[in-house]
């Protein structure tokens, strides 16, 4: 399927997943502005982000990103 398209809505109280490799993709984080606490979200490209309620990230990885 092209392009392929996931959307989960998580409650995470903890780490939920390992490290993972998104190559050739797009992952995009969308944080509901209701949403209580932050999501850590930390990749190989060097992004140490904590994303907070309402904030969007994007991350476009070519030739692989590991987060």
């Amino acid at each position: 399927m092209d392009p392929l398209l996931m959307v989960d809505d998580f409650v995470m109280t903890a780490p939920t997943f390992d490290p993972h490799l998104h190559a050739g993709i797009s992952a995009v984080t969308a944080m509901f502005e209701d949403a209580k606490g932050e999501f850590l979200n930390r990749d190989t490209l060097g992004h140490n982000l904590a994303l907070q309620p309402g904030d969007l990230y994007w991350l476009a990885a070519a030739s692989g990103a590991v987060h």
